[in-house]
């Protein structure tokens, strides 16, 4: 017996986040920080399982990341968000000697317009790392 194919991945609303507690409070939500994300390698990886979702890591950010949640659309104004979304991300390249696209990513969050329309307002910091 070995995996079967044509097996259907996992439906992609799976990976989302469950609404946190602070989501249901009224409160401001708790905060998410991604403390070691490998984007564009975890990206690579999500879309060839879901190869319609997003075309860039941009919109994985955006779409995956930042999903749009009734609150923000400001269609009800009290409206209780369903999702919980990460606020910073903090990706980590031990990469980046190999992948020339460490620097395209990196400087596409310098400012806050970029952030802003690049990357959905996720707070986005570039760490390079190598392992020994």
């Amino acid at each position: 017996m070995g995996k079967k194919k044509g097996t259907p991945p996992i439906p992609h609303e799976a990976f989302h986040l469950p609404p946190h507690a602070s989501l249901l409070s009224g409160k401001r939500p708790a905060s998410i920080v991604d403390t070691h994300t490998h984007l564009l390698s975890t990206f690579q990886v999500y879309q060839r399982a879901y190869p319609d979702q997003f075309q860039t890591y941009h919109d994985f950010v955006r779409g995956f990341y930042r999903p749009d949640r009734p609150s923000d659309s400001g269609s009800s104004g009290n409206a209780t968000p369903n999702t919980h979304s990460v606020d910073v991300l903090i990706d980590v390249w031990c990469e980046a000697p190999v992948d020339p696209r460490w620097k395209e990513v990196a400087d596409s969050a310098l400012d806050h317009e970029q952030r802003q329309s690049l990357w959905g307002n996720v707070e986005y910091w570039f760490v390079m790392g190598v392992h020994p």
